[in-house]
């Protein structure tokens, strides 16, 4: 790209006669000093469009962005089902920062053992499961459990959570309970049992099955010793979605109490 402006700001010059119009001299004279003062400026002129011409705009303005355009990717749909866990894999370290999470990385379908999800909630404090894909995903993003989930954990003095987050609906169906609990054992009044967290962005909730997650009874020295049952949450648009429990359905979550009658 070349600046060309100079060219017309000197044509204008040049036509607005402006060296010549309050001359009181000779036609003569006149003749003169119009053939000296347009040959300087043809001079002048020629070399400012050499100059002009050989001035390269910046280089920004002339090329192409090569900032890379953001890639936001698509939803599989995930069944947790009797299969082995396939389509997707686990990653983090079960923290509340980095929870040990379960990624698609297919672009239509992925499954969960109820096996391997039921020891992923036992082991890690914070699981959580996304229908977002690493791939080109092209499914709605819905999330079905199709198998009983049962986990029992002994994680020891720390908050705990099992979350779904899915971009269509989320459906628990008949016979496939998810029962969350702790180890029956001394000293476990330090075992809390999980929350749970299931959100929808775009669809419904179906639950057809029991959700619990009650913890056992301790066994503590003190006869005065409770432990709360975890928190059980269903989230969707109101716009949207309906978050629907059918007379196979209950959410149950009962504190523990101490057994110990020593």
């Amino acid at each position: 790209m070349k600046f060309k402006g100079g060219l017309n700001f000197y044509s204008a010059f040049f036509n607005n006669n402006f060296l010549m119009k309050n001359c009181k001299v000779y036609s003569l004279h006149k003749n003169f000093f119009a053939i000296k003062y347009f040959y300087l400026l043809f001079l002048f002129l020629s070399f400012s469009i050499y100059s002009f011409s050989s001035i390269n705009l910046p280089k920004a303005a002339l090329k192409k962005s090569n900032a890379a355009i953001p890639y936001f990717s698509g939803h599989v749909n995930i069944t947790v089902s009797g299969t082995s866990t396939s389509g997707g894999g686990w990653s983090g370290t079960g923290t509340i920062s980095d929870p040990r999470i379960f990624t698609p990385n297919g672009t239509t379908t992925a499954n969960i053992s109820p096996t391997d999800l039921a020891s992923v909630i036992s082991t890690y404090a914070y699981v959580q499961i996304t229908t977002a894909t690493t791939g080109a995903g092209n499914s709605a993003g819905t999330f079905i459990i199709q198998s009983p989930v049962s986990s029992t954990s002994a994680l020891s003095g720390t908050n705990r959570k099992f979350s779904i987050i899915a971009n269509s609906t989320i459906t628990v169906s008949a016979s496939s309970n998810i029962t969350l609990t702790t180890s029956s054992v001394s000293g476990n009044e330090n075992f809390k049992s999980a929350d749970i967290e299931f959100t929808s962005t775009t669809g419904s909730i179906s639950i057809a099955s029991t959700i619990s997650t009650t913890p056992s009874n301790s066994f503590s020295t003190s006869l005065t010793t409770y432990i709360a049952g975890g928190n059980i949450s269903l989230i969707c648009s109101a716009a949207t979605g309906t978050i629907s429990i059918t007379s196979g359905g209950s959410l149950n979550t009962v504190g523990g109490r101490n057994s110990n009658d020593n």
